[in-house]
């Protein structure tokens, strides 16, 4: 064998065992979890603390072996709205185009914050309104 090819065996061969000690060695030393801290914070965040443990169905029932019984809580009747979306016409100042649900025929043009047939024109957008109503927000949808 050159003289050449001998020293650059030998480099070869030492630089494939330092490539080996380093797998090695990394593969016995034991694995850390990275510590994280967001940049975007500037480094002062405070992990959350570990939330205490509950059960999924604790919750009071009350006594089920109890002579007095509750009456259930009656939710609230829904509110309908008295008026029928026929168009909107959207730009700088929107406008809706409604017309009474006991008498389609009289119909009306609104404006944003105006009050038509008793209901407030709370939004107007594409093809629906926001009407408030006995304090309820309720959506017209417009039918095609």
């Amino acid at each position: 064998m050159k003289p050449s090819l001998r020293i650059v065996f030998q480099i070869c061969l030492g630089v494939s065992i330092v490539f080996a000690a380093t797998g090695f060695f990394r593969m016995i030393q034991p694995k850390h979890p990275p510590v994280i801290t967001p940049k975007s914070i500037g480094g002062n965040y405070q992990y959350p603390r570990p939330q205490p443990w509950t059960k999924m169905n604790e919750r009071p029932i009350g006594n089920p072996f109890s002579a007095t019984i509750s009456e259930p809580s009656i939710p609230e009747p829904a509110v309908e709205s008295g008026l029928i979306l026929l168009g909107t016409l959207k730009g700088d100042n929107p406008r809706a185009i409604v017309a009474e649900k006991t008498n389609p025929a009289v119909t009306k043009i609104v404006r944003l914050g105006e009050t038509a047939f008793g209901e407030k024109i709370v939004a107007i957008g594409r093809g629906y309104v926001m009407v408030s109503k006995e304090g309820r927000t309720i959506r017209l949808e417009a039918k095609t």
